[in-house]
């Protein structure tokens, strides 16, 4: 790879590193991430203009480095490899920065949430009816998580017609232990969906972090509209954070045991939801929800 990218993009490479599944160097103190991309190059060259578009105006996200034919990819056997150069000093995520990424226009591909979470329940049930008594944890814990997501799902059905036209900003799909300041600036995680997406995981994130600030939840439900209010306390409601995680188990990718720190942190989880509960004043369906009060 290091002789690849010389002779492609003129750029010697002392060392490729290796962490969290991705490839990066450094080239005069510049962190260069390395991309291999299966997809249409249509889809790069859009990625590539938003990244420009969005770094010229003041959001430092990962931006395409051009090769030696000035183009922002390059074609090797079955794939592109893409080098993307890092902005920023990656350790920070606070709720202002996050903010930013909200209400950019753009053609990225739109995420009807309500029809993911759906397929992601029905897949998990259909999954594990495989196992017996492997997986004692996740057997033991699993049902309440779903009636957990069942309770989301329902609440943001009552406005199924009103998700793909209220997709108005760019988030972030990632899995969910790899949300954190590193994603936020990466064009390969870009996705078109309602602002409060990434609301939720912020408050997540915080949550599990130990680091949740009530004044920031209370400017983010103070800033919503009606809609607004359901999708982020449905999506609070919906244990993505628990799911991402059992996938990875079933996949032999994490430890089970790690499943404690979610299962560990419900009595107080179920206080925030309480807390946030009582921020939307005038929602008939969330107040419909009394199990969080018990």
């Amino acid at each position: 790879m290091k002789n690849y990218i010389f002779l492609n993009y003129n750029i010697s490479v002392d060392e490729i590193y290796l962490k969290d599944n991705k490839k990066y160097f450094f080239v005069n103190n510049n962190k260069i991430y390395i991309v291999e991309f299966k997809g249409k190059e249509s889809d790069l060259d859009y990625l590539a203009e938003l990244s420009n578009e969005m770094y010229n105006n003041g959001l430092l996200v990962n931006t395409f480095i051009l090769n030696n034919e000035n183009k922002y990819y390059t074609k090797k056997d079955d794939e592109y490899i893409i080098l993307l150069k890092v902005n920023t000093i990656e350790n920070f995520l606070d709720l202002d920065y996050l903010k930013k990424f909200q209400f950019i226009k753009n053609d990225l591909v739109s995420v009807n949430i309500l029809e993911e979470w759906e397929n992601e329940v029905d897949t998990l049930e259909l999954e594990l009816i495989e196992y017996n008594k492997e997986y004692s944890l996740i057997q033991n814990s699993i049902n309440y998580f779903i009636g957990m997501a069942e309770n989301a799902i329902e609440l943001l059905s009552q406005y199924k017609a009103d998700i793909i036209k209220n997709n108005n900003s760019i988030g972030h799909k990632v899995n969910f232990n790899l949300f954190n300041e590193k994603v936020l600036e990466d064009p390969f995680t870009f996705i078109k969906v309602n602002r409060m997406y990434d609301m939720s995981n912020y408050i997540k994130y915080k949550f599990i972090t130990n680091k949740l600030n009530y004044d920031e939840i209370d400017n983010i439900f103070n800033n919503c509209t009606e809609y607004e209010s359901v999708y982020l306390f449905s999506s609070l409601l919906y244990p993505n954070v628990y799911f991402d995680l059992v996938k990875e188990i079933l996949n032999q990718n994490e430890e089970e045991s790690k499943l404690k720190i979610i299962i560990n942190k419900i009595d107080t989880y179920k206080s925030l939801l309480y807390y946030c509960q009582n921020l939307i004043k005038n929602v008939k369906d969330v107040k419909l929800i009394t199990w969080l009060s018990e």
